[in-house]
Parts: C-alpha cells; structure tokens; sequence
C-alpha cells in the first residue's frame, strides 16, 4: 500500500522577508534588535551554501518586481529555524560569500590553512573541512553537519501536521499575543515512532536536539537567573519579552514543542527543562536545577499548605472512614503531617522573608544579626 503522501503546511512557514523581520524585530517595534545584529539575505544565501540554514520549500510565485508582476522564486523558512540563525549569526561573510569565524579564530591562520571556520553559538568553532561524520565524537554527541540534517529532517514533518491555534481546541495559555507568532498547539494524533522513521528521525535524535536548542536558549537569555518565574507564565505574557529575551523565549518555546513529541511518542514525561537539558552538556558554569516545584516561591507554598490544613480538617470524618474500610493500610495523621510542615514554612519565612526561589543558590548579604542571637548546637 502506498504511503500517504504529507504535505507542508505553508501558513505554518515564512517566506524570506518575513522570516528574516522574525529574525531580527521584536513584535513590537523594536527593528534589527533582537539578536543584537541584523540577519540579511546574503547570511541565508552563505549559510544555504554549507548547508547549514535550508528552505523547507521553495516554489514559482507571481511577485511584484520593479513595480512589475513577475513569476519568480520563493523560498520558505521554518520560524523555529531561528534556532540556527542565533548559532550562526556571529560569523561574518567573507569575499567568497561563505560563512567565517573571525571572534575565535585568526584570519591570517584560516588562510594560511586554506580552510574556514565556522562560529557557533559564540562559544566555539568548528573546522568546514571536517569530516561530517560523528567518527571521534562522544555517545553522546553529534557533528554539527549531522545536527542540522536531523533539526531539517524534524521540520519537515512537523509542519505537516496541523495546528489547534484558533479553533475550540486550542489551550489558551498557549495563545500567542501576536499573529505573525509562530504557532505552538500541534494536533499530533496520527504522531507515531514508524512516522518519525519515515523522516529519518527518532526521539533519541529529537531529544538531542531538544537539549543542544535549550542550552544555547540559557546562554542567550538575560533572564536566565528567572527562568523557573518567567516560564510558568502564559505565552501570551513571554511574547511580550523583547531583544534577546524574546528570542531566547521562542526557542523555549520550540523546546516544550519537542518535549510533546518526545512525551507523545514514547508515553512518558521527560524531566523539568533545567535538569533535562543540563543532563549532557556544561556550558554553564553553576547548576540551577529546580529544588522546589515549578519554581513556587514560599508565600505560594505557605498558602497551598493553608488550604491542605483546611481541606483536611473540614473532610477528618472521610478520611477516618477510607482507612476504616481498608484495615491492612496503615494509617497516616494527613492534619498532623500538614500541620509540621507549616511550622518548618513558618520557621523558612521567619528566616529568610518573602524568597522567590529561582535556582540552586542564594546570594549572601551582610547579615545585622549577632553571634550569640544565633543557635547553639549541642
């Protein structure tokens, strides 16, 4: 039987134009800012030459040319390729029209070993002349040639499929603010591993890109140090974010779209973002994984306990009436546990005050308190 034939959804795409204005403005105005540098039409003709930033699809349109209708050819981007242009944006061209590196690696170096190099994410550089094989590479990772095949590979299915965005289905805390946004809400029921098979993928490769997008997505972020406050807000309060900000949030938002596929796929959860993407790579140099849930800070904790107290004090006789028509379990006081933990968050705000817990870390201050006010071990 012959496979169905998929085809791209071109509302889901960006022809050059727009793909480049998503580049490099914020939705609201701010023009040529968001990445700190402008990303032109000579950078996605340099990059399509390595074959580094690819159109999805490429076809014959009537254009308007010197004031003149005119067929002519058009290419179109995924917006989550915007992944691609942040690890690229900070080459320059050269005289050949390719992509070079000139922050980390000489000029007068690359010439005299008739080779380029290629910035990437602005932390490293790799030789164009490598082997584009993982031959030499850790398990765990992979070459950059390889990635992007395999970031291309993933596109190309995933915009096959439809969207929930302005139908009854849609999630409202996942709306975007703006049109021109890229849409998140995919409906990935016919979503299967012998699908990802046919487009030469698989949640091993998708959860590695999964983590290499979210490392450079924390590298860039000026709100890094927010990241558990900042991400449990609805998207239509992130697309606000502007410059480097913004751009981070859309690659953490392509992130939870590959979280999905990943979860769909294999029928299982994937861990918090933090502890997920830091599992392989180091690029930074202090963990911040996420000690509380979600990120809670400990007047919202405070009062959820509150209302646990409240709830089990107001439902005792219930509860006492489970455990009585279940004599092999063993009974647990549910008030009193509840009741501990308000004197230990009692005890932390007492302490500590009003604490957003945001990382792994608390920043010292002088303290105005004296030796003998404090407590004695013994």
């Amino acid at each position: 039987m012959k496979k169905k034939t998929r085809e791209i959804k071109l509302d889901q795409l960006c022809d050059e134009r727009s793909f480049l204005s998503f580049c490099n403005d914020d939705q609201r105005g701010n023009h040529g800012k968001r990445l700190g540098m402008e990303t032109t039409h000579d950078f996605l003709v340099a990059c399509e030459k390595d074959g580094f930033i690819i159109p999805l699809l490429t076809r014959t349109e009537a254009r308007m040319v010197d004031e003149k209708e005119a067929q002519v050819e058009v290419k179109y981007y995924s917006p989550f390729q915007i992944f691609l242009v942040t690890e690229l944006c900070k080459n320059v061209i050269d005289e050949d029209g390719y992509l070079r590196d000139l922050v980390l690696m000489d000029a007068d170096y690359q010439k005299q070993q008739k080779t380029r190099y290629i910035n990437w994410g602005g932390h490293m550089a790799f030789n164009i002349d490598n082997g584009k094989t993982e031959s030499g590479n850790p398990p765990n990772m992979i070459s950059h040639f390889t990635l992007m095949k395999n970031f291309h590979n993933f596109l190309r299915l995933l915009h096959t499929f439809d969207t929930f965005d302005n139908t009854r289905n849609d999630d409202y805390v996942r709306r975007r603010l703006y049109r021109s946004a890229p849409k998140l809400q995919f409906d990935f029921k016919e979503l299967s591993a012998d699908l990802l098979s046919e487009y030469d993928t698989n949640t091993d490769k998708i959860k590695t890109i999964f983590k290499i997008v979210g490392n450079i997505a924390l590298s860039i972020d000026p709100l890094e140090e927010w990241f558990n406050y900042v991400h449990r807000h609805e998207i239509m309060r992130k697309d606000e974010l502007k410059g480097l900000a913004g751009a981070a949030q859309e690659l953490y938002n392509f992130c939870d779209v590959l979280r999905e596929v990943v979860e769909t796929v294999d029928g299982k959860k994937l861990p918090p973002f933090l502890e997920f993407v830091k599992s392989d790579f180091g690029y930074h140099d202090r963990e911040k994984m996420n000690k509380f849930a979600e990120g809670e800070d400990i007047v919202a904790i405070k009062k959820a306990n509150e209302h646990l107290i409240e709830w089990l004090t107001k439902n005792k006789e219930f509860i006492d009436g489970v455990f009585a028509k279940h004599p092999e379990w063993e009974k647990v006081d549910f008030l009193d546990l509840a009741n501990k933990t308000r004197i230990t968050l009692d005890d932390f705000h007492t302490r500590y005050g009003d604490i957003r817990y945001v990382g792994a870390y608390r920043t010292m201050y002088p303290s105005d308190k004296k030796v003998e006010e404090g407590e004695v071990a013994g």
